[in-house]
């Protein structure tokens, strides 16, 4: 029998009109990329985490998707809104936070605004 992954695998939900291309956790962004994508990160050597995020909006409907970072246990933060027009088949935009503040397995979640989760990536912080 096989280990179990060390980390759990992103997830995008690709079902619905609303959809999210890419979740990326990075140090940084530049020119609408991330730079210093990881998924394992060294508490207190960057300022802000940022997810990444590259989305879809199919709808005619501007939509508001909320991004938070979630540790195993205890509080979430960040809880950014970010804003994506309507009928825009590519969005790139981010949210970051400078709340993780001690180290453990962290999960960065993008969420429509019914709550459903559209993506999740984990990432380690040592």
């Amino acid at each position: 029998m096989e280990p179990a992954p060390s980390h759990e695998e992103p997830f995008l939900d690709e079902s619905g009109p609303v959809r999210v291309r890419r979740l990326i956790v990075a140090t940084g962004i530049e020119d609408h990329e991330p730079t210093g994508a990881a998924d394992e990160l060294e508490l207190g050597t960057q300022s802000r985490i940022y997810a990444f995020v590259d989305a879809a909006n199919h709808t005619e409907e501007d939509v508001s998707l909320k991004v938070t970072f979630e540790p195993e246990s205890g509080e979430s933060t960040g809880h950014v809104s970010l804003d994506v027009p309507a009928g825009a088949p590519r969005w790139r935009t981010w949210a970051y936070t400078r709340n993780i503040t001690r180290p453990g397995r962290w999960r960065a979640v993008v969420r429509a605004g019914d709550g459903h989760v559209l993506a999740r990536r984990s990432f380690e912080v040592r």
